[in-house]
């Protein structure tokens, strides 16, 4: 899997789940990311590989649902086989982003336990951790 993500060019978040999969999307720059829409499916993969041709995206982040103690569960798991499945329809960098409290996170910031607005937590996180590793070089 690559998973070198570029420096310019759209991303796309992937807030992966069995019933329902939030989207999100980055600005070509990569300085800010905007919620896509909601997936009611469990077989999103061809409503994600249509979105992912339509904007032009050149990288994914999913986000990788790690326990509370930072160990790997059943749904990392889950969403790893999601990824592979993903993989045999494009040809993008691939990584996971950490994303424990990211729905807590998004339901007291937002009001709102909307998955497209978890995905855009997701890559809001990994853009800013992007801009404090070039900042520190």
């Amino acid at each position: 899997m690559n998973t070198t993500i570029p420096q310019n060019g759209v991303l796309m978040s992937i807030d992966y789940g069995t019933r329902k999969t939030g989207l999100a999307i980055s600005d070509s720059q990569q300085t800010f990311a905007l919620p896509l829409g909601v997936i009611h499916t469990q077989s999103p993969l061809q409503v994600i590989i249509k979105k992912l041709q339509e904007y032009n995206v050149v990288g994914c982040i999913v986000g990788w649902p790690l326990n509370a103690n930072g160990t790997k569960g059943q749904q990392c798991m889950i969403t790893e086989e999601f990824t592979k499945q993903l993989l045999k329809y494009c040809n993008l960098p691939i990584i996971y982003q950490d994303e424990r409290f990211s729905s807590i996170y998004t339901t007291l910031t937002y009001n709102q336990n909307d998955d497209s607005i978890t995905a855009m937590t997701i890559l809001n996180e990994f853009l800013e951790t992007r801009i404090q590793q070039i900042h520190r070089e």
